[in-house]
């Protein structure tokens, strides 16, 4: 018993392990001409978290954007997780976030500027950038990078709860349907 549980654990470390070595930084910024510059760039050194949307906008006025998890100013752009945005610079201050679908019959409606120049990832999501002007380049960059997005840790442990939990059912159904019929032969014998 002491042992199978000793290569169980050995084994647990090795799948880890290899699972742990990738790691993907909270932003991804594709086809665009970074500054050489550290201070220019739109993700801080320092602040991994951050995009800066005016330097990004330095870079291409208009670009792509994507994220998965949750940003800190979503709520006040009306920005959603999972959907391809293309980005443009209205003011200095302001940018207008237009969702496109992969049919957009002709939508004109222009949608309301973002008074927000940062797009703070919380820790565990993920961003992307594009600055192809191409919307089909774009959306095959983004569905590249949404599938190098890691399985957030909570989702593991959830499907690792209901995993135990369905043995452990299972389990208790199977000895309750043996004991059901150790009973009853036992009451049909006397």
């Amino acid at each position: 018993m002491g042992l199978s549980y000793y290569i169980l654990m050995v084994l647990w470390a090795v799948c880890c392990e290899a699972a742990s070595t990738t790691v993907l930084p909270p932003w991804i910024i594709d086809d665009c001409l970074l500054p050489s510059w550290p201070g220019d760039h739109p993700v801080s050194i320092y602040r991994p978290l951050w995009l800066n949307l005016r330097k990004q906008a330095k870079l291409s006025p208009v670009f792509w954007l994507a994220f998965y998890g949750v940003a800190h100013n979503m709520k006040d752009c009306n920005l959603r997780a999972g959907v391809l945005y293309q980005v443009s610079k209205v003011t200095d201050e302001s940018f207008t976030f237009s969702e496109h679908q992969q049919e957009s019959g002709g939508d004109d409606d222009v949608p309301p500027a973002c008074k927000h120049h940062f797009m703070v990832l919380s820790n565990g999501s993920y961003g992307f950038i594009s600055c192809t002007e191409n919307r089909v380049k774009a959306t095959e960059a983004a569905w590249k990078w949404w599938n190098t997005v890691p399985v957030s840790y909570i989702t593991i442990i959830s499907i690792s709860v209901g995993v135990a939990m369905g043995v452990v059912l299972l389990v208790g159904v199977g000895a309750w349907v043996a004991w059901r019929r150790h009973s009853r032969g036992k009451a049909l014998l006397g």
